[in-house]
C-alpha cells in the first residue's frame, strides 16, 4: 500500500485562498457557500490527505505557539462504533480559520 499523499498549507491572503480553492478543486454550493475570511485578522490552515473510507475526516487536536513557531497537531476523526462506512479512497480536507499569526507553522499528524 502506497503512503497517502498529504498536503498542508497556511493561507494568509485572499489570493492564496483563491489559489487553494482552484488547486484543490473546492467548489462551493448553495448548501455550502464559500467561507468568508478577513485575512487582515485571520488565517486559514488547510490540510488534505487521502482517506480509506467514506467516513474519513480530519480534526485539529491542538494548536500552540512554542519555540518561535505555531505547532498544529491534527488527526483522523475516529469513526463512532456501529457506523458502517464504505471502503473507498476519499480525499478529506480540513480548513480551519484562526487568528492571524506571522509565526512559521509546523504541522504534525497524530495517531
Amino acid at each position: 500500500v502506497e503512503a497517502a499523499p498529504i498536503e498542508q498549507r497556511v493561507v494568509r491572503s485572499d489570493a492564496e485562498f483563491k489559489a487553494l480553492v482552484d488547486a484543490w478543486q473546492l467548489q462551493s454550493s448553495p448548501y455550502r457557500p464559500a467561507p468568508q475570511v478577513d485575512f487582515g485578522q485571520d488565517m486559514v490552515l488547510a490540510i488534505a490527505e487521502q482517506g480509506i473510507s467514506g467516513c474519513a475526516s480530519l480534526v485539529i487536536a491542538d494548536v500552540r505557539a512554542e519555540a518561535g513557531k505555531l505547532l498544529v497537531a491534527y488527526r483522523e476523526r475516529p469513526i463512532p462504533p456501529g457506523i458502517a462506512c464504505t471502503a473507498v479512497i476519499t480525499y478529506p480536507v480540513l480548513l480551519v480559520a484562526l487568528p492571524r499569526s506571522e509565526l512559521p507553522v509546523e504541522f504534525a499528524r497524530r495517531p
